[in-house]
């Protein structure tokens, strides 16, 4: 995925993608949990660019199995912005809240944004090294590398400092030398990569975006699999103006929406 620099002026950009960009800015000015809010879904900031770019909010980017289909778009309820038409009964039918020791009143604006930090933050982390490994995070075959590399990648973070841990761990190392090579990249390089990931995550988490509840009107609902989530089916993606509002989580999603601020 190619797009412009996090500090590129505005005139570079069409005069659709500035139209994006002045409704994303606005939508990062409002309250989460606005009237108009039915949920929350968390993504990178690679996701935001892609936004700006095409106008589209992308769903999953291909099927996987029969859980999972491409433009699947999962996301937290919060369950006061839904019409009255949607029952709480209805909505709990939908979801497996029991698994996670919930009710229906704990699906509130806490509750949603913090599940979608987390979700944020893992996006965050695959899109980071996709991109310093110069992976494409729309190509199908890129993510299925990124998902061989998944379990290694959140063990390196977690040895950041430590890497020595990584060459006294057998499997480890003897997955990093396979996927290594899928790379053309020798087994040192590839730990730089991770390291410089766990590294950037330090100031790079994502984004909280709220979901507008006129979604409602052009998709179907359905149970997600973390039990305590929905999804909608958006295979063409989903309209940028069904975003009702956008929080940075990390530095450097603050600086990226600084610098399209500026040069608007």
């Amino acid at each position: 995925m190619k797009f412009q620099p996090d500090n590129a002026p505005t005139n570079k950009y069409s005069p659709e993608q500035k139209e994006r960009i002045r409704f994303l800015l606005e939508m990062a000015d409002k309250n989460l949990s606005s009237p108009n809010t039915i949920g929350y879904h968390g993504a990178g900031l690679a996701t935001l660019k892609l936004l700006i770019q095409g106008g589209k909010f992308p769903g999953k980017a291909y099927e996987e199995g029969t859980a999972f289909k491409k433009g699947d778009l999962h996301f937290f309820p919060l369950v006061k912005g839904f019409p009255n038409e949607f029952s709480k009964a209805y909505l709990v039918s939908l979801m497996d809240l029991s698994s996670n020791d919930l009710n229906i009143e704990s699906l509130n604006e806490e509750y949603g944004t913090n599940e979608a930090t987390k979700y944020a933050k893992s996006g965050s982390q695959r899109q980071i090294f996709m991109e310093v490994a110069k992976l494409d995070i729309t190509n199908k075959e890129h993510c299925n590398l990124m998902d061989e590399l998944l379990p290694i990648s959140y063990k390196t973070e977690e040895a950041v400092g430590h890497i020595s841990k990584i060459y006294n761990d057998p499997v480890a190392y003897e997955q990093i030398s396979t996927i290594a090579k899928k790379l053309n990249l020798d087994k040192q390089k590839l730990i730089d990569i991770i390291m410089k990931v766990a590294e950037r995550m330090q100031t790079q988490a994502g984004f909280v975006f709220a979901l507008d509840k006129k979604i409602l009107k052009e998709y179907e609902i359905k149970g997600g699999d973390q039990g305590s989530d929905l999804y909608i089916n958006c295979p063409d993606g989903l309209d940028y103006k069904l975003i009702s509002g956008l929080r940075p989580i990390g530095q450097k999603e603050k600086e990226f929406l600084v610098s399209l601020r500026a040069g608007i």
